[in-house]
């Protein structure tokens, strides 16, 4: 007869002397009853053993050293936190009998294997060891209870050892590429251990000649042994988690690597200045960046700011962009300090047109004005950047010319008479040319942020309101991404007023709507015409830098929802109107202000200050649209880029490489070539799939997290000051006022493209922030409210073409205003008052 199982009052020493010592020659070996256990090596079945049993029992069957264990079935761990019979209570007791009759027992939960310590789903550190059956049960009991599913728990002895650790036969954290890394834990008195890691080939050298290294390599080399073999049982990269005892080291865990596999750049050479803000850099890149589109835009992006100020003793060894846990941001305190500090330019004229106030409140500038000691120190760099800047709508001309014709050469390729090796060379190759235009781009940029910077200034000074400056900038031609959305528009318009169309439009969901115009006999201009439009625009779409995200091109309804929206709503706007409406108003504000500057008869003679103020509306009105085009044509590329990514991605899927084609934007442009160039190579292979896999779950988990808006020099969060007492009966909120008009309706809270799709004719939208993926939905508002955004923020340049009220920078809005909410929008003093909640 089996031993009874001890009560709580019982010991651990009546137990294991009922129990034989199978390592001294005890042979007895307790059954499992009932199927409430089995030995590890038995443990084939995932959905009963979990993950981590079955990991284990492949390794066993591979002839690999295995540390004692059985596994409590997942049914029977629930029958335990039940109340199970006395049958299954005493069975898993049993068992204990087959581990060499340790002093005590750990217990993990199997399902999901984490990191050593931790038992990922309870949630649980890893426990204390157990040293009565009584014990074990209750423990299971409470750990199943804590589980959010049945779960299969893994018991092992642990009463001797000495060493635990893990290996990875792929080093974990990426480089270098073919080493193997070895951690362990030598257990030290007290409880405490000391841990140490060291990086070797995979054939067991150590990577370095530390004397450190030397020591403990030997049983490091063996490790390493075991977790290349163990890669060789899983097909690809993994993990095992060791132990050495008195049965020499053996194998306590093992599976594919789980680990997150981070990528991007943080904080490099942190200096006391240094912010790094989201504004502005939530606005082009709003999500999380995956390894390829970081690959081909971070450093570029970097290096093209650097080049945007020339001036390599002040950028020297920092960085403008970098990721936080995958999400991009741009450093504004350095570019606060280079403006404001160095160049002397006013704080409100630097924070206001980019956006982030709040980030004002976190440097050292409070509301500083224009330092002209600090201009007059640098000025024949000033006059330089100047003169440069306003060569840069002539050398536009040029510019357009070459990228419009990179863009035919890249659509001209032919990706079926192309080899993997070519496609990716190719998109390589595309990067390295558009550096240059990247550079050129971000100068733009600068001097479109330079010369409403100072044309606000000016108005600031000599009328008392610098927020009069965008309505000197609206109603302007030629911005490409306007003009895409009134295309639309005027197509809608067309359709509305055909009955064949507009019925086939209103009765069809946008995702079918495509092929349903194709298939319809008497619409084939219609669909000509929409053909002709994806042609022009159908590179757009939501976070569009990302180039995993689908264009319009790729998937039209992505477009044809607020197409749809559009015929239904025909009377919403005219366009034509618009164009003109918003040309007067320009011209309006242009006579208010040259009457505020010319009021005094003196003023009249001599109208220094209109003149100065006129000159510098100018070079605004022309830098304008070049805040856009040039991101409209280098889109374009993006595009192209991504076709030529999907044909290999297809390929690889095709060849069992990768599991699904977007996987192929979790490895960046080198890892793709060397996956490439190395097809036949098994073991480059297994990496790369292991590589993709990783860097997904990465993407996921941050993903599943908002960004921080500000961080500290180190890349910690900064806790915002508040803008106000908070007080929950405060409905008015404060922003930048970026588009002139009020604005009073419905509110349409939207915090992705999909949720923005939802807008209906004459609701305002509020979101976090908004990219050219969102200005086909424009036309259907009445107003428009984001969390971040300055005065040349997308949002806010789009909204002054369209004519609608906006304000951009009012914290919290999309979660302080809610859907169905009525609001007022007042896009000349900035503020968003709360009507009427929804639940009033």
């Amino acid at each position: 007869m089996p031993p009874e199982v001890p009560d709580a009052a019982g010991t651990a020493s009546a137990f294991t002397e009922a129990v034989p010592d199978r390592r001294t020659g005890g042979a007895y070996a307790w059954p499992p009853v009932g199927n409430s256990w089995l030995p590890i090596e038995e443990a084939t079945d995932p959905q009963e053993c979990g993950e981590l049993a079955v990991g284990l029992a492949r390794v066993a069957a591979a002839g690999l050293p295995v540390a004692p264990a059985f596994v409590v079935l997942a049914s029977a761990a629930s029958a335990v936190a039940e109340g199970a019979d006395a049958d299954v209570r005493q069975a898993i007791a049993d068992a204990w009998g087959s581990l060499e009759c340790p002093a005590e027992v750990r217990v993990r939960a199997s399902h999901r294997s984490g990191p050593t310590g931790t038992d990922e789903e309870t949630g649980r550190d890893d426990p204390a060891p157990v040293r009565r059956p009584a014990d074990l049960l209750n423990l299971l009991a409470e750990l199943q209870a804590a589980s959010r599913r049945a779960t299969a728990f893994l018991v092992q002895g642990d009463s001797s050892l000495n060493t635990r650790g893990a290996a990875y036969s792929e080093n974990p954290r990426g480089e270098p590429i073919d080493a193997a890394l070895v951690e362990s834990w030598q257990n030290g008195g007290g409880g405490s251990s000391e841990g140490r890691s060291l990086l070797l080939s995979r054939g067991g050298q150590p990577l370095h000649d530390a004397a450190d290294a030397k020591r403990g390599a030997a049983e490091a080399a063996e490790v390493v042994r075991m977790a290349v073999e163990a890669e060789r049982v899983f097909a690809e990269p993994s993990r095992i988690e060791w132990l050495r005892d008195e049965g020499g080291v053996r194998i306590a865990g093992a599976g594919p690597i789980s680990d997150g596999l981070p990528w991007g750049v943080g904080a490099v050479n942190p200096q006391a200045d240094d912010r790094w803000s989201r504004a502005n850099a939530g606005e082009v890149m709003p999500g999380v960046i995956t390894p390829m589109s970081w690959a081909l835009v971070g450093d570029s992006l970097d290096h093209a700011f650097a080049a945007l100020y020339g001036r390599e003793d002040w950028t020297r060894g920092r960085r403008f962009v970098g990721t936080f846990k995958g999400y991009v941001y741009f450093n504004f305190g350095l570019m606060a300090a280079l403006n404001i500090g160095k160049l002397g330019m006013p704080a409100r004229a630097f924070f206001e047109p980019i956006g982030g106030p709040d980030a004002a409140a976190e440097m050292p500038y409070g509301d500083r004005g224009m330092s002209y000691r600090s201009m007059l120190r640098n000025l024949p760099y000033v006059l330089r950047m100047t003169r440069r800047q306003q060569r840069l709508p002539k050398r536009w001309e040029g510019e357009q010319r070459w990228v419009e014709a990179h863009a035919a050469e890249l659509a001209a390729l032919d990706p079926s008479a192309m080899s993997e090796r070519e496609l990716v060379r190719a998109v390589v190759r595309s990067g390295e040319k558009l550096a240059e235009f990247v550079d050129f781009f971000m100068e733009v940029q600068g001097a479109a942020f330079a010369q409403f910077g100072i044309l606000m200034f000016l108005l600031q000074q000599w009328t008392g309101d610098g927020r009069r400056a965008p309505a000197l900038v609206q109603g302007l031609p030629g911005v490409r991404t306007a003009e895409g959305n009134l295309q639309l528009w005027r197509l809608a318009q067309r359709a509305a007023n055909h009955e064949p169309a507009r019925a086939l439009i209103d009765a069809t969901e946008p995702a079918a709507l495509y092929e349903a115009i194709a298939a319809a006999p008497d619409l084939g201009w219609l669909h000509d015409e929409i053909d002709a439009f994806l042609r022009e625009f159908g590179h757009r779409c939501a976070g569009e830098l990302e180039v995993m995200e689908p264009r319009w091109a790729d998937e039209p309804a992505l477009i044809l929802a607020s197409f749809r929206e559009y015929v239904r709503n025909p009377g919403q706007t005219s366009v034509e109107a618009l164009v003109d409406r918003q040309v007067a108003a320009r011209e309006a504000a242009q006579r208010e202000i040259d009457a505020t500057l010319t009021r005094r008869r003196w003023e009249r003679l001599l109208p220094v200050r209109r003149t100065v103020v006129r000159y510098y509306a100018r070079w605004a009105q022309r830098f304008a649209p070049l805040r856009e085009n040039p991101k409209f044509h280098l889109l374009r590329i993006t595009h192209h880029n991504r076709r030529l990514l999907l044909h290999v991605a297809d390929r690889l899927v095709g060849r069992g490489v990768l599991p699904q084609r977007d996987a192929i934007f979790f490895l960046d442009a080198s890892e793709l070539l060397r996956l490439v160039t190395s097809l036949d190579n098994e073991a480059v292979r297994g990496r790369m799939a292991s590589r993709a896999r990783r860097r997904r779950l990465q993407y996921e988990r941050w993903s599943a997290h908002p960004a921080e808006l500000l961080r500290d020099p180190s890349g910690r969060p900064l806790r915002l000051r508040p803008a106000a007492p908070d007080d929950p009966d405060t409905r008015t909120l404060a922003g930048i006022a970026a588009s002139p008009g009020t604005a009073e309706g419905v509110a349409r809270v939207a915090t992705n493209i999909a949720e923005g799709r939802e807008l209906r004719a004459g609701e305002i939208l509020v979101a976090r922030f908004t990219d050219p993926g969102w200005t086909p939905i424009f036309p259907l508002a009445s107003g428009l409210v984001t969390e971040i955004g300055g005065m040349l923020s997308h949002g806010a340049i789009v909204s002054r073409e369209f004519g609608l009220p906006a304000v951009v920078n009012v914290r919290d809005v999309a979660s302080k205003v809610r859907t169905g909410d009525r609001i007022r929008v007042d896009g000349d003093t900035g503020e968003v008052e709360i009507l009427q909640a929804s639940s009033e």
